[in-house]
């Protein structure tokens, strides 16, 4: 009595050659070529997707955390330089460090005097720089109008004649700057008929 043969069992997912094959082993003869579309052997396995297709949520966290780190320096620095840029120069007027600041010139005062009517001041001596004027008049009329006021800076030695007023009114005044042809003695002169107040400074 002969005993069954032991037929494999088949496992799963395991290929089994169609039938009419030739066993597992089985080499072709020398010079034989396979009918169109036979495959000898398994099957090759199925093209891998790529990486970004096998796992879009981790490619899309990937490519939004790239974007982050492009936009949020641009975004901290208002966007006026590129990241890495050098921050621009100060272009301030301070002094340089160990160089000191240029002096002020003081303000020297010429003349301050208040008054009424006609009046010539007395000589005072003036650089070249320009001279600042303040005056003031009020009161000025004699018949219920407007007189003239009229004032100027003379120095007959340099002739030269400085207009700082020549109006018609009751009152009124200004700050003004004239400027000397040169250093030199110089006084005030003053046409009026009512109160006024007058001062000269200079640099």
């Amino acid at each position: 009595m002969t005993s069954p043969q032991n037929t494999p069992q088949q496992q799963p997912g395991q290929w089994t050659p169609p039938p009419g094959s030739p066993p597992p082993g089985y080499s072709p003869p020398p010079g034989y070529t396979p009918p169109p579309g036979y495959q000898w052997g398994p099957p090759p396995p199925p093209p891998r997707k790529p990486w970004p297709a096998r796992h879009p949520v981790l490619t899309t966290l990937g490519l939004l955390g790239v974007v982050l780190i492009i936009v949020l320096p641009i975004v901290a620095g208002g966007g006026s330089s590129t990241p890495g840029s050098a921050p621009a120069a100060s272009t301030s007027a301070h002094p340089k460090a160990g160089q000191p600041a240029k002096p002020q010139q003081a303000t020297k005062a010429l003349l301050s005097r208040s008054g009424k009517g006609n009046w010539n001041s007395p000589p005072f001596h003036v650089t070249g720089s320009p001279i600042k004027v303040t005056f003031r008049f009020s009161g000025n009329s004699s018949l219920g109008s407007g007189d003239n006021f009229i004032m100027d800076v003379i120095s007959p030695a340099n002739f030269d004649d400085l207009s700082i007023a020549n109006t018609i009114g009751v009152h009124g005044g200004k700050t003004t700057t004239v400027y000397p042809s040169s250093a030199g003695q110089y006084h005030v002169e003053i046409q009026a008929t009512g109160d006024w107040a007058i001062k000269l400074t200079q640099r």
